[in-house]
């Protein structure tokens, strides 16, 4: 099975209500929202990334030095 290819959304377009920050982005696979990535802290650049416990039944989530690279721990669990 191919791996899914991840689109990245504002958090502030997908999401109708709910708090966001700036780099704030949900992650969808086709039409399925499978997590989000945002940014800790804009001073150390340091990212969040979580997968959705309804797709993978465990935590699966980490922290990530790029966006690119919160990307890769997302699809790496998706």
């Amino acid at each position: 099975m191919p791996d899914p290819t991840l689109i990245l959304r504002r958090a502030n377009v997908s999401r109708i209500s709910g708090q966001w920050q700036h780099e704030d982005y949900d992650v969808f696979d086709g039409e399925q929202d499978v997590g989000r990535i945002y940014r800790v802290n804009a001073a150390d650049e340091i990212w969040f990334w979580g997968v959705s416990f309804l797709l993978t039944n465990r935590k699966s989530y980490g922290y990530a030095s790029t966006l690119e690279e919160g990307q890769g721990g997302v699809q790496g669990r998706v």
